[in-house]
């Protein structure tokens, strides 16, 4: 089934022309972008207090860009399969998201790492996105709880954008638009990376 995967890079190629997901976290200056501090000064040794904060700031940013009624998707790439069920019990009930395989996700030669990419196209804010985040921002600082490796890609179609949190560290928002990051800027001014 590709039919969620299809739809997602038509949308891509429509409002984002040339995005690479591995390319997402580079500025590069092809479109519009804010990245943001989630960990803040929290040192990784107080790991629940730094995975909280975290979580809450990504879930702030998600939320002011991303309406109940915006349409869009969630592209989430995996390399380890027991992300799957992780992944999986985030989505709505009755979501079956597209699946495809390739190999070398970042581009970079690797040809002998394979991945597989699930696709859905949902409503974003209709996943559990503070448990998501909380999965990502817990894998690297908490290694006796749940976490996921993968990487998550939350797409606005109604407002072209995308959200990454890419760890505990930070994540990343592309627009199309530079005026869509204006409310970023003015709410969040004191966690964006200049």
């Amino acid at each position: 089934m590709t039919i969620a995967n299809d739809s997602l890079d038509e949308f891509l190629a429509e409002s984002f022309p040339g995005l690479r997901w591995w390319a997402v976290t580079q500025r590069d200056g092809t479109f519009p972008s804010l990245r943001f501090e989630l960990g803040g000064d929290i040192p990784n040794e107080d790991a629940d207090p730094r995975v909280a904060q975290a979580m809450n700031r990504a879930s702030a940013i998600f939320e002011a860009l991303f309406s109940p009624e915006d349409d869009g998707f969630v592209s989430f790439t995996r390399w380890k399969s027991e992300d799957d069920p992780l992944f999986f019990a985030l989505l709505p009930s009755g979501t079956e998201p597209s699946r495809t395989e390739g190999e070398d996700f970042y581009e970079a030669g690797y040809r002998d790492i394979p991945y597989v990419t699930y696709t859905a196209a949902l409503r974003p804010r209709s996943i559990d996105y503070r448990s998501l985040f909380e999965l990502i921002a817990s894998e690297e600082i908490r290694p006796t709880t749940p976490g996921i490796d993968g990487r998550s890609y939350l797409v606005n179609t109604s407002t072209p954008m995308v959200f990454h949190m890419y760890d505990d560290r930070g994540a990343m928002v592309v627009a199309n638009d530079e005026n869509a990051l204006d409310i970023l800027r003015t709410r969040f001014a004191d966690w964006i990376i200049p």
